[in-house]
Parts: structure tokens; C-alpha cells; sequence
């Protein structure tokens, strides 16, 4: 009896949409700490660790696996960002090491947001909304470097809200992508196969 070749329904989904609602809810939760709205404790610190951080570094490497390269930097670089900053954050209350000088953590955010900066002006095929997310996302990294590097607490609160904004905006977006992507799924699955039986 010869073998019959069944075609089931690939079950992949782009990693960009997980990417945006990680970085989103983790940006937001950032920057509602940096508006003074709550403390940093193990729900932020839980959530940028492993959904900011872990989830955006595996999001990249699949983007890297789906030929991707700017999901791969965006979903890679942002992770580790994420992982870099809560660690000089939460290291040095663990005792380990010193608390970084106001100064190195104002030159590392404004590091970060030059490195934002290139990838806005370069991010033009991944769409409006990854647009306007690193647009605000880079207006709150440099505000927020201002803000310590100057230990001026107006320029942090407005950087806050800017990362919230950034972080709803990248919520909004991959939530739209996640729920196109379900649409046209859902319409392969029920479409009339075509040809010869």
C-alpha cells in the first residue's frame, strides 16, 4: 500500500508580535517605575528578567532562524539591554558590587539611545508601529539618561512616561500583528484545497 502524504497546517508563528508584547510590557512597567508610580520589586524585576529579557533574546534567535536580521538585532540587542539593566539595578542590592555612579548610568542609557536612534532611521520594512516604538522608546532613553546625568528627577518622570507610551504602543501593535496573523491562518485552514485528488 503505498504511502499517502497528508499536509498539516505548519504551526509557526512570527516571532516579531511576541517581540513587540514583550518589549511593550516591559517598557511600560519601566516606565511607570521611572514616574515614580511604584517601587522596584521582584514583579518588575521578574518581569523584565525573563519576559523582557530571556523572552526578547529568544524571540531575536528565531527571528535569526526565520532570515530576519533586524527582528534578530531588535529582539537580541533589546533583550540583553533589559538583562544589562536590571542587573547593575539589582547586583549591587544583592551585595554584590557597588551601585553604579549616576554618571555611568547616564552614559549607558544615552548609549542606548544612539543605538536606537540608528535603528529608527534604518527600520523603515518593519512598519509605522515598530516606527513610532523606537521613536518614543529613543525620546525616553535620552530623557531618562538627562535625568541622571543631570539628577534631575523632571526629565526621569518625563522619560517614564515616554517608556509607557512606547510600551503601549508596541502592546497595540503586536497585538494587531498577533491577531492578522491568527486571521490568516484561520482562513488557509478553512480554504478549499485546489487540483487533482
Amino acid at each position: 500500500m503505498p504511502e499517502t502524504s497528508r499536509h498539516e497546517p505548519q504551526l509557526s508563528l512570527p516571532p516579531a508580535p511576541l517581540a513587540l508584547l514583550f518589549l511593550g510590557a516591559t517598557a511600560s512597567l519601566y516606565g511607570l517605575h521611572n514616574c515614580g508610580l511604584f517601587t522596584l520589586d521582584p514583579r518588575l524585576l521578574g518581569t523584565g528578567l525573563f519576559y523582557g529579557g530571556i523572552g526578547l533574546v529568544l524571540t531575536g534567535i528565531a527571528d535569526w532562524r526565520h532570515h530576519s536580521p533586524l527582528g534578530a538585532v531588535v529582539g537580541i540587542a533589546y533583550g540583553l539591554f533589559w538583562l544589562s539593566l536590571l542587573g547593575m539595578i539589582a547586583l549591587p542590592a544583592a551585595g554584590y558590587g557597588h551601585s553604579p555612579a549616576t554618571i555611568s548610568t547616564g552614559a549607558y542609557l544615552a548609549i542606548w539611545g544612539l543605538f536606537t536612534a540608528v535603528l529608527f532611521v534604518g527600520v523603515e520594512q518593519g512598519g509605522r508601529g515598530l516606527q513610532a516604538t523606537l521613536g518614543l522608546l529613543l525620546a525616553s532613553l535620552l530623557l531618562l539618561a538627562v535625568g541622571e546625568l543631570g539628577a534631575a528627577p523632571l526629565p526621569r518622570m518625563a522619560g517614564g512616561w515616554l517608556a509607557l507610551a512606547a510600551g503601549v504602543v508596541a502592546l497595540h501593535n503586536g497585538t494587531l500583528r498577533l491577531l492578522f496573523e491568527a486571521g490568516r491562518r484561520r482562513q488557509t485552514a478553512t480554504r478549499t484545497p485546489v487540483g487533482t485528488p
